[in-house]
């Protein structure tokens, strides 16, 4: 995750003036309710709470369906840099996805910004302690913990206007997408260890040896 002292930085003039709602820069959307009973072996991962763990979703021990079901709205089939967050458990966890062919379960949220411009300051503005302490106050239950998506949009803040935020827009656009095309090799070059690993420990594997 990007430093919490880089995003609590960006963030140290947030105070509690309650003149803004979140709901002015995003909205939760939900995810698919998903039958356990058609859970098989597939393409599709099942983005649940347990996945939502990191700076990118970590796909270890997730569900899959081998297609897509009839009544899925388009939001729900993940795209490459959408970000999420965690609504039950541990509430306020937030991850990018790096790896297509993912969907959203329920429980789930998708963070959909109302402007292009929002992206990034809406990550980082989620996962600034600010933010963070108000999910845990806000969230209900005992040990397993719900946060409800009405909740986190009308958390309050100071007003940001948008020429603050298109300036934080392009300084750290780059940087945001850097980030996410790292979890994408990553990704790739997790899928060639996996594929190439059983090879080379089988022996069946054979390495060119060069002409010097």
């Amino acid at each position: 995750m990007i430093k919490n002292e880089i995003i609590n930085g960006i963030f140290f003039n947030i105070k509690s003036k309650k003149d803004f709602i979140i709901k002015n820069y995003l909205s939760v959307l939900g995810g698919y309710s998903f039958d356990a009973n058609d859970y098989t072996a597939g393409k599709y991962d099942v983005i649940t709470i347990k996945n939502v763990n990191d700076l990118f979703v970590d796909e270890y021990n997730c569900d899959h369906v081998s297609v897509l079901p009839k009544d899925i709205k388009e939001f729900q089939i993940l795209d490459i840099g959408n970000i999420l967050v965690s609504l039950t458990g541990k509430t306020g966890r937030i991850s990018i996805v790096d790896k297509n062919n993912e969907l959203l379960n329920q429980r789930v949220g998708k963070i959909e910004s109302t402007k292009d411009i929002y992206i990034e300051f809406n990550y980082c503005l989620l996962n600034s302690d600010y933010v963070q302490n108000k999910i845990q106050n806000l969230s209900t239950g005992g040990n397993q913990k719900n946060l409800s998506p009405e909740d986190l949009v009308n958390v309050e803040i100071d007003i940001i206007s948008d020429e603050e935020i298109l300036r934080f827009h392009n300084n750290f656009n780059y940087i945001y997408k850097t980030i996410i095309d790292l979890g994408v090799q990553n990704e790739y070059f997790k899928k060639l260890l996996n594929s190439l690993a059983p090879l080379l420990l089988n022996n069946t594997l054979k390495l060119k040896k060069e002409v010097i």
